[in-house]
This record gives C-alpha cells, structure tokens and sequence, in this order.
C-alpha cells in the first residue's frame, strides 16, 4: 500500500528521461508496459515449461475476519470536525458560487466542489467510527487464501502496507507467494512504522483498521497459507 509501480512522467527528477526513452522506443505508456510484460513471460516460460505439474495441488480457502477497527479517541474526533467544517464551508462556497452562473461546458469545473465535498465526508468517517466502536468495534472482511502446487495467492480488501507483505512472504512455506491487495473494498492498513511517520495513509481519516488490524491479518493470512502445506 506504500509503494506503486507506476511509469512516473510527471515528476521533475524522472520524468523527461523515461518521455525520451519512449519517444526513442516509438510506444505509448501501455505499449511499454505490455512490452515488458511479454518478455517478461518469454524469457522465464521456456525456463520453467519442463518443470509445471500435470497435476499440481489446488486448494482454496475462503475466511472473513473480524478485524478490530482502528481505536479512535476524543482528540482524534475535535480534529475530524475541525477539518470537516473547514471543507464544508469550501464546499458551501463552491456551491454557492457554481449556483450563481450557468454551469462551464468544458475543463475540470467541478474539481474544487468535489474535493471538499469528499474531504468533508473523509473527515465525518472519524466522527461516525468513533461512535461505531462503541458498540461494533470490529469490521468484517473477507480473504481468499490459495494453493496451486508450490505457489500460494492470498488476497485481502485493503491498501496493505509493504511490511506486512514482506513478513508474509519470508514466513511462509510456498515456493513463491503472492498477495493480492484490494480484493474488495478497500482503505489503507498502516504499519507501525507508518503510524509513528505520520503519513497520509496512517491518518485516523484513512484507515478504518489500523496496525493491530492489520497483523491480525498477516497471522491469519499465514495460519491459513500453513495448513495447505500441512
């Protein structure tokens, strides 16, 4: 969830090498990753074609998990409806503004109006969760869990940080292992280290379920992936 592998074109220290390259490639951003993709395939295929199972194992294991909402508390929710009133006035005022001439046939409008009235609804997300946890402090989600020979898939709803994803794979018994993020709803699952960094993805705002959440999911996610190989 803190990485993506994006072609970056827009960034001031990246950008005009990777255009040059493509201008010199003659491809468009999705011929490049096709492109790579395919030789991706081509190299390794012939490599591994002599060693794939005619009949390898396949088991699949579907859970849903009570994962425990990410704890909020009173300093938490005054911050929430600070911000949410700041961005309902932005948003009062876009409205009131767009209400008072004909509405533009063209460009991105509506950019300012849409972007408070989503930061307002972010923010009153705390307020609602605050008082969710009273009486509902865990959250229901559902995980897959897959064994195709010595190859394990495991998917999950979430914007999963890296570490856990790293702490999965050094600890399980496949082969290789794969985690499939954002299997379903979605919201970002902080790590520790990300909570104590104070970053976007680690704000009370973004992450329904926090980091007890989320090594709950990687014990779990590993108990599962353990007993295909049992």
């Amino acid at each position: 969830g803190d990485i993506a592998p994006h072609f970056d074109y827009k960034s001031s220290y990246n950008g005009k090498p990777a255009l040059r390259m493509l201008k010199l490639k003659q491809r468009t951003v999705r011929q490049e990753i096709a492109h790579r993709l395919a030789n991706a395939t081509g190299e390794v295929l012939p490599l591994i074609a002599g060693t794939i199972e005619p009949n390898p194992v396949l088991k699949h294991r579907v859970e849903t998990l009570a994962l425990p909402l990410n704890k909020l508390n009173e300093t938490d929710v005054a911050a929430a409806r600070k911000e949410m009133e700041m961005w309902r006035n932005r948003y009062e005022t876009e409205k009131k503004r767009l209400g008072a001439q004909p509405l533009p046939t063209g460009g991105r409008w509506y950019v300012a109006i849409t972007g408070a009235y989503g930061r307002m609804l972010w923010n009153q997300g705390v307020i609602d969760r605050f008082e969710l946890q009273k009486t509902q402090p865990t959250r229901a989600e559902e995980i897959h869990v897959v064994r195709l020979g010595e190859v394990a898939f495991a998917t999950n709803p979430f914007e999963y940080y890296l570490d856990y994803g790293i702490q999965i794979k050094a600890r399980s018994p496949a082969t290789q292992t794969f985690l499939v993020q954002l299997a379903g709803s979605g919201s970002y699952v902080p790590s520790p280290r990300s909570v104590k960094g104070g970053g976007y993805g680690s704000l009370p705002a973004s992450n329904p379920v926090g980091p007890e959440g989320g090594e709950l999911l990687r014990e779990k996610t590993l108990q599962f992936i353990r007993e295909f190989w049992k």
